[in-house]
């Protein structure tokens, strides 16, 4: 994915003079990121991914939910996972993997 291109469908919409920009669909490397990371196994979820360019250099956020009773290492081991998934995707992008807890077979509490 180059840099330049792409990066700008998965930041949040930008305000314009006269209104908002509606929000761009993900660019395949991202939803490809999606569903190899959701494929790795200790993850739950993967949500929220966010690419974004300054200058050359390209920075790719993802929040990545694994069951809350795994160890700091393991946490970390999966973490590592999921961010080669996404070097092997989008080579020399700064990657940050956002870990969060979760009970694996609860139910899903949030707003109703």
């Amino acid at each position: 994915m180059d840099p330049g291109h792409g990066a700008a469908a998965l930041e949040p919409a930008r305000h314009r003079s006269r209104g908002r920009r509606p929000r761009s669909p993900l660019p395949p490397a991202a939803l490809l990121a999606l569903s190899e990371i959701e494929a790795l196994p200790g993850v739950e979820d993967c949500h929220q991914v966010r690419m974004r360019s300054s200058g050359a250099r390209l920075f790719v956020d993802v929040h990545v939910l694994m069951d809350g009773h795994r160890t700091l290492w393991e946490v970390y081991a999966l973490s590592d996972d999921a961010e080669r998934v996404v070097q092997n995707l989008v080579p020399r992008a700064d990657v940050t993997v956002h870990p969060e807890p979760v009970t694996v077979g609860a139910p899903a509490v949030g707003p109703s």
